[in-house]
């Protein structure tokens, strides 16, 4: 499964999972 984390402008990361279709921000 691949995993990739993207930086967002406001500094903060959006974890993004083949294993779920949930975005994760800074939760």
């Amino acid at each position: 499964p691949w995993q990739v984390m993207l930086k967002q402008a406001d500094g903060s990361y959006v974890c993004v999972a083949e294993s779920s279709s949930r975005f994760t921000l800074g939760e």
